[in-house]
C-alpha cells in the first residue's frame, strides 16, 4: 500500500542519506567497532542536519540481543527516531534493499557465496524465510529480528517500536545492534 511505500522509502531514506561507509579493515579493536553498527561494516554519521539522529542507546532489557549484553561477549545497540508508524516488516525490507545494504550483500554474494536478493528480503521480513545470505534467523516476533551469521559468531538485530508522547506526532524508534 501507498503508507507501508512512505515508511520504507523513509526508512531507505534515512539510510542511504544519512549514514556512510568506513573501511571494514580498520573494525578489528574493539574501541573503532563501538562506533559502528551493523557488525562493524557500516560507521554511522549524519549528513544532514535535517533528518533524524541515529544515537548509540542501551539494549532494551526487554530484547532478543539482551541475552547477548548481559553474557561474556560485545553488544551495541543504536536507535533513531522517525515520523510516521513503521512495522516490523517494512523496517526490515527498507533496511535489506537499502542501497548501502546492497553492496554489503553483493560483497557477501562474490566474496563467501552467499546471495540474496530483494525478494529474499520480502520474504525474510514476512516471517517465511530461515535464512538471508550470510545469516540464519535465529529469532523473529512481531517486533524484533535477530540473525546469526553462518560463523555463529557474530549476531545482527533489529526492532521496531511505535510511540507517541503528549503532544509528539506519532513515530517509530528503528534500533539495531550487533553482538
Amino acid at each position: 500500500c501507498a503508507r507501508c511505500e512512505t515508511a520504507r522509502l523513509q526508512v531507505a531514506g534515512a539510510l542511504a542519506f544519512g549514514l556512510t561507509f568506513q573501511s571494514t579493515r580498520t573494525h578489528n579493536s574493539r574501541r573503532l567497532r563501538r562506533s559502528c553498527w551493523w557488525s562493524g561494516h557500516l560507521y554511522v554519521k549524519n549528513l544532514n542536519p535535517a533528518m533524524p539522529t541515529v544515537q548509540p542507546c542501551e539494549i532494551p532489557l526487554i530484547s532478543l540481543l539482551r541475552q547477548y549484553k548481559d553474557g561474556p561477549g560485545y553488544a551495541d545497540c543504536y536507535v533513531i527516531k522517525v515520523p510516521g508508524t513503521v512495522t516490523q516488516a517494512a523496517y526490515i525490507e527498507a533496511f535489506y534493499t537499502s542501497p548501502l545494504f546492497k553492496i554489503e550483500r553483493t560483497l557477501l554474494q562474490y566474496l563467501a557465496s552467499k546471495p540474496a536478493t530483494d525478494a529474499d528480503a520480502k520474504a525474510l521480513a514476512g516471517g517465511g524465510a530461515t535464512r538471508f545470505s550470510a545469516w540464519r534467523v535465529e529469532a523473529q516476533t512481531s517486533s524484533e529480528l535477530l540473525l546469526a551469521d553462518f560463523t555463529g559468531r557474530t549476531r545482527s538485530w533489529l526492532m521496531a517500536v511505535s510511540v507517541a508522547s503528549g503532544n509528539d506526532l506519532p513515530g517509530t524508534l528503528l534500533y539495531f545492534g550487533s553482538a
